[in-house]
Order: C-alpha cells, then sequence, then structure tokens
C-alpha cells in the first residue's frame, strides 16, 4: 500500500542495510515485509528509495526502481513534498535520476510543497550537470511565470552559479525566464544576480611566483591558442632565467604554467560568456512594462553600481539611454550614486552622455549634490588598501573630490544641504 506508515524496528533495519550498501540484506527485508517497498519512515515521511538515492547506492537504487511494478510508487512525496528524483539535487547524480526518469518521467513535473521543480533544485544547489540533465527534459510551459515563476527562479540560480551558456539556453527555451515579475524579490531575479557578478580582469593580473628561488613575471595572458602562448612562456624561463638542471624541473614548470594558462583562458571564457548572455538579455528590456522596470531594473541598476559592474551599467544605458534619468529610494541619480561608491570608471562613462550635464546639478532627498556625495564616508565608501592604512586612504578621498569639483559648477562648491552644510563641511 503506498504510503503506508512504517515501524521504527523496520525502518532502522532498512536503513542500516541500504547504507551499508548491501542489496542482499535489503532484499531479505522487502521479501519479509513487501509493503515495506513504499512505505513511509517515521518523522520524514520518506521511503526506502529516498534513503537510498541520498545514501548514493546506485546498485540498491536501481534494484528498487526494477521492484516496484507502479510508476506512480516511484513519485511517493515526503513530508517536504520531495520525490526520490528530488534527492538527487543534492548530490549532482544524473545516472540515479535517469533510473528514475525513465522508470516514471513525470517525475521531472513534480513539485515540492514550495513548488519547486527537479531541475529548479539542482541549479539552487550548484549541480550544473545534472541541472543541464533535466532541463530539457522539462516542459517549457512548467517554468512559465504563470506556473510559478520556476523558469525565473532557474535563470537566477544558473547566473549565480556562473553557468552562463546554460542560462543562454534556457532563455531560449523559456523567454519568459527573463521577465522581471513582481511576485519574486531581488534575490531571486535575474537581473539583480546579472548586476552582482563580477569580472575577473585577467588584462590587469600581473603574476609573481616564486618557485625554488626562481621569480617567474608574467605578463597578462590574452591567447586565443593555448599551445603558443604555453610555447612562449616555456620559452621565457628557459631562455631568460636559466633555471637549475634538477629532474623533472623543466615538466614541473610546463605543469604549472599549463594550469595557470588554462585558469587564465577559463576566466576568460566566463566573461565572454557573461557578455553575451548580458547583450542578449538586454534586448528583452523593451517588452517589460513600466512597473517591471521600477521594480527589478532600476534596482538592478543601482546595485550594478555599488558593486563596480561596470559592464552592466554600461548594457543597460545601451538599452536604453533614458536610464541616466532614474533615481534610487534615497532621490540619487545614477552618476551621483556612482560618485558616492568612488566607482571612477562608471562615472566616465555616465561623464560621457549626452544630457548628464542636468545631472551635475541634481540634489537627493537631503539636499546632497554630488559634490556633497564624493565628501561622504559611508559604510559602502571601498577602502583601497588596508595594509597601507589610513594616510592613503585620506589622500585618495581627498584626491577624489577634487576630481568631482572639477566638473562641477563653480557655484556648487557653495550649495547647502538639508542640514546646512557645504560639500567641504560634510563630515566623513
Amino acid at each position: 500500500m503506498a504510503g503506508r506508515g512504517m515501524d521504527t524496528v523496520l525502518a532502522d533495519s532498512l536503513k542500516k542495510a541500504v547504507r551499508s550498501g548491501g542489496w542482499d540484506a535489503t532484499r531479505d527485508i522487502l521479501n519479509l515485509h513487501p509493503y515495506a517497498l513504499t512505505a513511509r519512515f517515521p518523522l520524514t515521511g520518506r521511503t526506502i528509495l529516498h534513503v537510498a538515492v541520498a545514501a548514493q547506492k546506485e546498485n540498491i537504487v536501481q534494484n528498487l526502481v526494477d521492484m516496484m511494478s507502479e510508476p506512480a510508487d516511484l513519485a511517493i512525496q515526503d513530508y517536504k513534498g520531495y520525490t526520490a528524483l528530488h534527492e538527487t539535487t543534492y548530490r549532482d547524480n544524473s545516472r540515479m535520476a535517469k533510473f528514475l526518469i525513465t522508470k516514471n518521467n513525470s517525475l521531472i513535473r513534480i513539485r515540492t510543497f514550495s513548488k519547486e521543480l527537479p531541475v529548479v533544485m539542482a541549479m539552487r544547489y550548484g549541480q550544473k550537470k545534472l541541472a543541464s540533465y533535466l532541463c530539457p527534459l522539462t516542459p517549457s510551459g512548467d517554468l512559465e511565470a504563470e506556473q510559478g515563476h520556476q523558469g525565473s527562479a532557474l535563470l537566477t540560480y544558473a547566473i549565480y552559479a556562473r553557468h552562463f551558456d546554460f542560462a543562454m539556453d534556457l532563455i531560449h527555451h523559456c523567454p519568459s525566464s527573463a521577465s522581471p515579475s513582481l511576485d519574486l524579490t531581488n534575490s531571486l531575479s535575474p537581473w539583480n544576480a546579472l548586476a552582482t557578478f563580477q569580472m575577473t580582469e585577467n588584462q590587469l593580473i600581473l603574476w609573481e611566483v616564486t618557485i625554488n628561488g626562481l621569480i617567474l613575471q608574467y605578463i597578462p595572458i590574452l591567447a586565443s591558442w593555448r599551445q603558443s602562448a604555453l610555447r612562449y612562456l616555456s620559452r621565457i624561463v628557459r631562455a631568460d632565467h636559466h633555471p637549475p638542471d634538477r629532474p623533472g624541473y623543466h615538466s614541473f614548470i610546463t605543469a604549472f604554467l599549463t594550469v595557470l594558462l588554462e585558469r587564465l583562458l577559463g576566466r576568460e571564457l566566463e566573461n565572454n560568456s557573461f557578455q553575451d548572455l548580458l547583450s542578449h538579455i538586454c534586448t528583452e528590456i523593451r517588452t517589460f512594462t513600466q512597473s517591471q522596470v521600477d521594480s527589478t531594473i532600476v534596482p538592478a541598476i543601482f546595485c550594478a553600481i555599488s558593486r563596480g559592474n561596470f559592464e552592466f551599467v554600461s548594457s543597460m544605458l545601451k538599452a536604453n539611454p533614458e536610464f541616466l534619468l532614474i533615481r534610487n529610494s534615497e532621490g540619487m541619480s545614477i552618476f551621483q550614486c556612482a560618485v558616492l561608491h568612488r566607482q571612477a570608471k562608471i562615472c566616465s562613462l555616465i561623464y560621457e552622455l549626452e544630457g548628464v550635464e542636468a545631472l551635475l546639478a541634481e540634489r537627493d532627498k537631503s539636499g546632497n549634490t554630488i559634490l556633497h556625495l564624493a565628501g561622504m564616508l559611508t559604510e559602502h565608501t571601498p577602502i583601497y588598501d588596508q595594509i597601507a592604512g589610513a594616510a592613503l586612504q585620506m589622500r585618495r578621498e581627498v584626491q577624489w573630490f577634487k576630481d568631482v569639483e572639477s566638473i562641477c559648477l563653480p557655484i556648487t562648491r557653495e550649495l547647502l544641504n538639508d542640514q546646512g552644510l557645504t560639500p567641504r563641511q560634510v563630515d566623513g
């Protein structure tokens, strides 16, 4: 009888047999107590199939599936609404997932009691391989906004997991996954996930590594061809540094350089995939309603500014130049926000745009001009160099104030905020 309860003694015996990996012992217990094949364990409501999946016992999972005569037996949910397929999402085990789906392909559509599909759970736990297996099997209709915004959640988790190729495929599979939703918090918004992504700038990295007294200085690597770059770096080591003649030394250096180069190229590919996804998803903005833009896109832009995500801000302004005029909850423009967060690169981007002059005269809700904000120290102010200490921090803050002052109208220096302070009187 599916879902029937099981006494504690029998449950403990079954769990012990399964977790030890002994199929013979498990089968013997089931032969004595056939109902235990689909009965629920106390407290959790799980079945023996749940336990076998959780224990990663593939042979037992396969045998249990073969023993179950009814596909519905695989769909029994525990007290959280998890089927055995949901259990696979913690463990990135595509083989076990395939055992289950082959027997009952409707498992792919069963939601937990919190309305979560197996594919979404898999990506939430960072199980990229399993999510990639489950996604094409999941009907696109199940991911639509009308069915609980599972597509948006899946896209968000994919972006946080830096699985950008998957994210791009998902948007093609389910275009509505990129649409903002008033029912989702910003933390579950794919736009917020994109805004918080930090690109790794390989071009700015200078490597200096010491190996057995040998200092290797690596210039930025922007190689398209792995072998040619590896030969180039190996030639630097052999020709310029005269490494000691030790057994295995050259092979060690070659292996080290291979790992280094693969990491650099991997980051470059990741950055490129992020930019491709960002460019594609920005084309969807023109289809959004004003309420969608206000509730999701605008907060994401200000979030990106605070994180220094130049690519996101640049893409947003390119997609819709009117984003130059948006304000956050404190009444700040994007230029003011960039100044407050000391984001010089983003400030330079905005300053080159047409119509920016008007922003220089704007005030926030506290009457602060852009120059007041340049002088403020807040919890958001970046610490440039903790080792160098307060003196360097102060010099950089003074220089930042002067840089912003140089683009403002002279009268801005004397304007008062709501506290009656000029920009130079603002306390840090």
